[in-house]
């Protein structure tokens, strides 16, 4: 619900790690501290995320125009064409539950998925706990907020958070933020990076 969801981009120092210290600032009520991490040294990260995502998703024109978007400022704009992206990525994706929300999760989906990428020598042990500990609980968590249709148009009851439905039907009454931008580069990031790292898809091509 707050919207962040982990990057394989990022590098903790000496006193973060992984698992904890952006869970931390969101527990201690200071979540607007992890886009710090993004926009520090001059968007460092996020153009980071920007570079690499932009040779990863089918639609390398979509994702350029989403960052000249972002860099006039324009985020409403920018957060539609970085929604729409994000939908046509999860698509693809060979976890059902995440496409069902476009249109199981552990047990049925994803376990299967964990235990092919547990048995495969090739990938490092560090990456098989970052990726299927980290980043595909924290995606399936952004997914199921950005997803979530019981916030009912109908009730007139918007969450606190960029929704998907809200967003996309011209019904949010929220002022879409840079912030906002960020969270969806960066979500986007990641899932390609889960679908290239783990699925071993490559749509960028």
């Amino acid at each position: 619900m707050n919207g962040w969801v982990i990057s394989p981009f990022w590098e903790p120092n000496n006193d973060e790690t992984w698992y904890e210290t952006w869970y931390q600032l969101l527990k201690s009520g200071k979540g607007e501290k992890i886009k710090d991490f993004f926009v520090y040294n001059n968007y460092q990260l996020l153009n980071y995320i920007r570079g690499y995502t932009r040779f990863e998703v089918e639609k390398y024109n979509w994702w350029t125009e989403a960052e000249n978007l972002f860099d006039k400022k324009l985020y409403f704009s920018c957060a539609l064409v970085l929604s729409a992206l994000l939908e046509r990525e999860i698509r693809k994706c060979p976890i059902d539950n995440w496409r069902n929300k476009t249109t199981r999760y552990f047990k049925d989906s994803i376990s299967d998925k964990i235990t092919q990428i547990y048995c495969d020598d090739r990938i490092e042990p560090i990456s098989r706990y970052i990726d299927t500990l980290l980043l595909i609980p924290s995606l399936d968590g952004f997914i199921e907020s950005f997803y979530n249709s019981g916030y009912t148009f109908d009730k007139g009851i918007e969450p606190q958070f960029m929704e998907r439905n809200w967003l996309m039907h011209g019904m949010t009454d929220r002022e879409v933020s840079e912030e906002d931008c960020i969270k969806l580069f960066n979500v986007n990031g990641s899932l390609c990076y889960v679908l290239h790292a783990l699925f071993g898809t490559d749509y960028g091509q």
